[in-house]
């Protein structure tokens, strides 16, 4: 049987668990249990992304930590994935959410369970979080969701303002084939591990076909958006987000639509738990989610802590871009509500922009996991756009919230795409992205419909760009800068677009005058597990989140993440546009060795995408499947 992280103070550790489900699949789980053995609340994360070889790593110090101040925790493989049954075929399916039910259901049921249980997680964990939420489970009592989205067509990595995702819809199509290729660990479901494993090759499907079937926000898109139904919601919400992190706009849409229920905090952070995640300050997270689960998880028990603001925010200051720190300069602030006071705003000069596929060069990683591969100096991509730039500033301008723009725009093809960057110009003119949004302008009526535009017809623009907290510093310049394209963040239009800016502006935010300063404390977490790095860091072209090659030493598994994401372009001919993503991941006992092996390439004519994607897995050094 599989070996374990030892035991530590004050809780103990069970693997595997196997859950069983009415259809007769059973799925694997992973317990850190308080060692008093009284029923406790417990903690509840169901992921793909393999609770050993994927996730023990970060999964080990949360949990072991929870289980020490009196929690439960409960890191479940889904359906399809790590050592569980079955075959995982898509994203968010409703079949995910009804083994979610079920496995609440079997929690609440053990002896070592008080009967309540709260879900935690980021990215997948977040979402299947709210998904579940809307369900309405009676075990449910509360909810943590990190880096998530309340609607997942335009604030998920498939499509942006209508815009294909050109930066991760690939790459996320791939990674996820070759993560859910991988095979059961023999170890731990025995000899069923080939069977288990031949059936995931055979049906598994690249999730990227049904993510460009639908280009429109339709049903497949609305399934698992909270967006269109806040009311399911019935269950207290801790909402946290980073403002280096694609998925912050969740936090604050739902503290406007569910103020009763939701509590909010954005820190500086890439992707990631925020006790780990750079850049920092980390704050005391774990001890958050204790005091928020112990309020709701522990019926009659007298609070620990009086209640939180609805939001806290940090609020950034400048920092150079072309030095990534791994702190951010700012400050920690309490406000009553997320909604603005007041308006900073700023014309935005009458100009003509022209496709420039140069513009997006210094975008950054779309969706970064530290601060190496947030964006860079803009003033590249800011030569490529309109800009127009405040009067250096006379007094600090503290913006916290969602900018927006307006705009009237004369197109010169009946198709088109204008984004938009908020950034902070230094007086050396150095220039800091603070925030940008993107919309595809034939979705002026909506994302489930197509508008061909009018050639030389004026239109009317109205973009939210993503939430920020900033303060611009005297002497600063706030920049609005503007353009018909941002390669490779966006897949360009067929043509190159003509875009003739009439007139228009940008209001900003400004963060609530009564906004008051408050401390999230230190990070706290439980022990790291033993780990082995067996490779040297990866080159500039591997994305942030593969982990390499390493030994899990507790468990005698050595494994591999590894890759490469490049895009290309010729200037001027967006049907040379070409993306391309390699994925290797490997895991491995003596004697016992797997790798699977992706390559994706994503090109276009003027009215189709063309993605193949090979994979390859191997045994010990020979091929299985191709």
């Amino acid at each position: 049987m599989a070996s374990s992280p030892p035991d530590g103070p004050g809780f103990r550790n069970v693997d595997p668990v196997f859950i069983p489900l009415s259809d007769g699949t059973r799925l694997a789980a992973r317990l850190w249990l308080p060692a008093d053995r009284a029923p406790a609340p417990a903690i509840l994360e169901a992921l793909p992304y393999r609770r050993n070889d994927g996730t023990l790593i970060i999964d080990h110090p949360r949990y072991s930590w929870w289980a020490q101040h009196g929690f439960a925790g409960v890191r479940v493989d889904l359906r399809g994935t790590g050592d569980s049954d079955g075959v995982l075929t898509d994203e968010y399916l409703r079949l995910e959410q009804d083994d979610n039910l079920e496995i609440l259901a079997w929690i609440a049921e053990q002896p070592w369970s008080n009967g309540r249980v709260g879900m935690v997680g980021f990215s997948w964990g977040g979402f299947a979080s709210l998904q579940t939420a809307a369900r309405r489970p009676p075990e449910l009592a509360a909810i943590v969701t990190v880096n998530s989205v309340v609607r997942r067509y335009t604030d998920d990595c498939h499509y942006t303002g209508g815009a294909v995702n050109a930066y991760d819809l690939l790459s996320w199509a791939s990674t996820m084939y070759a993560y859910d290729a991988r095979p059961p660990d023999p170890e731990v479901v025995g000899g069923r591990w080939r069977e288990m494993w031949t059936e995931r090759l055979a049906v598994r499907p690249p999730m990227i076909e049904p993510w460009l079937t639908h280009q429109l926000e339709d049903d497949y898109w609305r399934h698992g958006s909270v967006h269109f139904d806040y009311a399911a919601l019935d269950v207290p919400i801790l909402a946290v987000g980073g403002w280096a992190d694609p998925y912050r706009n969740a936090v604050l849409d739902l503290v406007d639509h569910r103020p009763d229920l939701t509590t909010g905090i954005i820190g500086p952070w890439a992707h990631g738990y925020p006790q780990a995640t750079r850049p920092g300050p980390q704050i005391d997270f774990l001890g958050e989610c204790a005091t928020f689960f112990d309020r709701h998880l522990r019926p009659g028990t007298p609070l620990s802590a009086p209640l939180p603001p609805p939001v806290r925010l940090y609020v950034q200051e400048y920092d150079d871009p072309r030095t990534p720190a791994p702190t951010r300069p700012g400050r920690w602030v309490g406000l009553g509500a997320s909604a603005a006071a007041d308006w900073f705003v700023q014309s935005i000069a009458p100009a003509t922009i022209t496709d420039d596929h140069r513009c997006g060069a210094a975008a950054g990683t779309w969706c970064p996991y530290g601060e190496t591969t947030l964006a860079g100096d803009q003033r590249d991509d800011d030569s490529h756009a309109s800009c127009s730039d405040s009067e250096p500033l006379v007094e600090f301008v503290d913006v916290a919230g969602f900018p927006s723009v307006r705009l009237t725009v004369i197109p010169d093809r009946p198709h088109g795409i204008i984004a938009v960057r908020l950034c902070d110009v230094a007086p050396d003119g150095t220039s800091l992205l603070v925030t940008r949004g993107v919309l595809n302008l034939t979705h002026l009526d909506g994302h489930d419909r197509l508008r061909p535009l009018v050639p030389g017809e004026p239109i009317a623009v109205e973009l939210r760009l993503d939430a920020a907290a900033h303060g611009f510093g005297v002497g600063h310049r706030i920049r609005a800068a503007v353009s018909a394209g941002y390669w490779p963040w966006i897949w360009p239009t067929p043509t190159p677009t003509t875009l003739h800016i009439v007139d228009g502006h940008i209001r900003l935010p400004l963060l609530a005058a009564d906004a008051a300063q408050c401390d999230l404390g230190e990070p706290r977490q439980g022990e790291a597990i033993s780990i082995r790095p067996l490779s040297e860091p990866a080159d500039e072209s591997q994305p942030d989140f593969l982990l390499g090659r390493l030994e899990l030493v507790d468990l005698g598994i050595a494994m591999e993440e590894s890759g490469a994401n490049t895009y290309e372009i010729e200037h001027g001919d967006p049907l040379t546009a070409r993306a391309r993503v390699t994925r290797r991941v490997d895991v491995s006992r003596p004697d016992w060795e797997t790798s699977v092996e992706v390559d994706s390439v994503m090109t276009c004519s003027a009215t189709e995408f063309f993605v193949t994607t090979t994979l390859r897995a191997s045994l010990n050094g020979e091929v299985v499947e191709s």
